[in-house]
């Protein structure tokens, strides 16, 4: 199917804490983060482009590292932005959308 499921998450997880991200960013996500990050300041260019892309992809979070706490995208900015799990995250992201999509073929008898 050509359409991506945007509820398909991956989990990255590190030290019993999770961080779900969507498994595939869709033309709509890619173009979200290109719009705001024309908005944001250049000095910062690449660190606000990779802010953006965490906002834009992690969906969720548990574990007891996160308190309590109810993920939201603002709650996302209040992590460190050299958590170890963040940063697995970031690297999950980039290698999720490396590759162009190609969709699922279904056999024809």
């Amino acid at each position: 199917m050509r359409l991506i499921d945007p509820s398909e998450t991956v989990a990255v997880s590190l030290d019993g804490d999770t961080l779900f991200v969507k498994a595939r960013m869709s033309w709509y996500d890619e173009n979200e983060i290109i719009k705001k990050h024309r908005i944001v300041d250049e000095s910062n260019s690449q660190h606000n482009y990779n802010t953006l892309l965490l906002q834009q992809n992690v969906t969720g979070w548990e574990g007891e590292g996160f308190g309590g706490v109810a993920f939201t995208k603002e709650n996302l900015l209040r992590m460190p932005a050299n958590d170890p799990l963040m940063i697995a995250a970031f690297e999950k992201i980039k290698e999720l959308n490396a590759t162009p999509y190609t969709p699922e073929k279904k056999e024809t008898i």
